[in-house]
C-alpha cells in the first residue's frame, strides 16, 4: 500500500457541499474527529461554505477548507479541489451527497488520487435520470461505494448505479454518551418556555419535503385535541421551514409548537423531550432516530428505508405507516398515556443502539475500506 504521507498515515480527505446541521453531515464529522490519528490524517473540504458543524471540526484538529463554490455549474471548484489533493497529497478523498460526489470524484480522477470512495445516505428519491447517469458514469471509476444500510445497497443495484462487489454496507453509527441529568433538562426547558411537567413530543432534522415534517404537524393536531398540555418541539431548518410554520397555524396549533430552527446541542435539546417522533418519507438510517434512542427517548417511527433495521416494533420501539397522521397520533397518544411502556422501549432502545449501532464498529469498518481500497 502506497501513502504519500511522510509519517506513513494514510491522507484522507472528506468533501461535502457544506456541513450545516444534517444526517449526513454529523456522519462525516463523527468519522473525521474519531479516526485512528496513528494510521489516519484527515482534513475536510467544504465546497461552499463551512457551515454550523465546521466548529466541531476544528476542534478536534482536523483541518478544514471552504471553496466558495458558486450555485449551480461551477467547473472550477473541480479545478481547486484537485490542485488541493495534489498539492496536499491526499491518499483518499470521500465524498458525501450529490454536489460532493460529482465535482468531488470528478477532482479525484483529475488530480490521480489513488482511492476514491462515496457514501449512499439514502434511497434519494429525489433524483432524476440526469443525476442517476451521473451515478452511473462516475460510479465506473469510483473504487468503493459505501452504503448505510442494505435497503440502500440494493436500490443502487436495482439503479443499475454500481457494480455489486463495489458497494460495502457500513450501517450508521452514533457515539451514545450519557444521556442528559435532570438539570440539564429543566434548564432547556426554561430556555424554550415549556412546563417542566408538559408531554413533550419532538422531531429532529431537515425540514425538507421527504422528511414528512407535515405529517407529525397533523398528527400534533390530533394529540393536542386530547392532551391539551402537550407541546411539540420541532429542531432543524431547511426548505420547508416557513411553509411548516404557516401550516402550525393553519392547523391552530401555532401556540403549542416550538420550532428552534437550526441547533447543534442535538443531545440537550432532546433531553427536554418525552417522545420521539420520525415522520419521513423515505430514509437511509436516520441519524436524528439513533441519537434519539442513545438518549433513552421511546421512539415513534414510520417503516421506510432502513428505519425497520432498527426499530424492532413494541419491542424497542413503534413504527407506523407513512404520511398517516391518523395512526402517528394514535401511537403517540398511547404513549404519551402508558408511561410504562414509554419507559420499557426507552431503555430496550438505548440498549440496541449501544449494543449494534455504536461508533467505533463503524469506524473500525471504514478504515478498513480505505486500506483494502488502497491496498488494490
Amino acid at each position: 500500500m502506497a501513502t504519500q504521507n511522510k509519517n506513513g498515515r494514510i491522507r484522507v480527505l472528506y468533501a461535502i457541499e457544506d456541513l450545516e446541521v444534517g444526517g449526513a453531515e454529523r456522519l462525516l464529522v463523527q468519522t473525521a474527529t474519531h479516526l485512528d490519528r496513528e494510521h489516519f490524517d484527515p482534513a475536510v473540504c467544504c465546497l461552499t461554505r463551512p457551515g454550523a458543524l465546521a466548529e466541531e471540526v476544528e476542534s478536534h484538529n482536523v483541518p478544514l477548507v471552504a471553496l466558495g463554490k458558486k450555485p449551480g455549474i461551477d467547473f472550477s471548484v473541480a479545478l481547486r479541489l484537485a490542485s488541493l489533493l495534489r498539492r496536499e497529497r491526499f491518499d483518499i478523498i470521500h465524498t458525501h451527497l450529490f454536489t460532493a460526489d460529482l465535482w468531488g470524484r470528478m477532482a479525484g480522477l483529475l488530480a490521480g488520487v489513488g482511492g476514491l470512495v462515496s457514501t449512499e445516505h439514502s434511497l434519494a428519491p429525489w433524483k432524476d435520470k440526469k443525476r442517476i447517469f451521473i451515478d452511473r458514469v462516475l460510479d465506473r471509476f469510483t473504487h468503493r461505494i459505501i452504503a448505510v444500510t442494505a435497503a440502500v445497497r440494493e436500490h443502487l443495484l436495482r439503479q443499475r448505479v454500481a457494480a455489486p462487489d463495489k458497494i460495502t454496507v457500513i450501517r450508521n453509527a452514533v457515539d451514545p454518551g450519557n444521556p442528559v441529568t435532570p438539570e440539564e433538562r429543566w434548564r432547556v426547558r426554561q430556555e424554550l418556555g415549556i412546563s417542566p411537567i408538559a408531554p413533550v413530543l419532538g422531531s429532529l432534522g431537515r425540514l425538507a419535503p421527504e422528511k414528512g415534517p407535515e405529517v407529525f404537524l397533523k398528527a400534533a393536531q390530533i394529540v393536542a385535541a386530547q392532551h391539551p398540555d402537550a407541546r411539540f418541539l420541532i429542531v432543524g431548518g431547511g426548505s420547508c421551514y416557513a411553509q411548516m410554520e404557516a401550516l402550525a397555524q393553519q392547523l391552530g396549533i401555532q401556540d403549542k409548537v416550538i420550532f428552534t430552527g437550526v441547533r447543534t446541542d442535538v443531545r440537550t435539546l432532546l433531553g427536554a423531550m418525552d417522545l420521539f417522533v420520525l415522520p419521513s418519507h423515505t430514509e437511509g438510517m436516520s441519524i436524528a432516530l439513533l441519537e434519539a434512542m442513545a438518549a433513552s427517548l421511546p421512539v415513534v417511527a414510520t417503516a421506510v428505508g432502513g428505519t425497520p433495521d432498527v426499530i424492532s416494533h413494541e419491542d424497542n420501539g413503534w413504527l407506523v405507516q407513512p404520511d398517516n397522521p391518523k395512526q402517528m397520533a394514535l401511537a403517540c397518544g398511547r404513549l404519551i398515556r402508558d408511561e410504562p411502556l414509554r419507559t420499557r422501549l426507552a431503555v430496550a432502545g438505548r440498549q440496541r443502539v449501544v449494543q449494534q449501532f455504536g461508533l467505533e464498529t463503524m469506524i473500525e469498518r471504514t478504515q478498513s475500506v480505505y486500506r483494502s481500497v488502497l491496498a488494490n
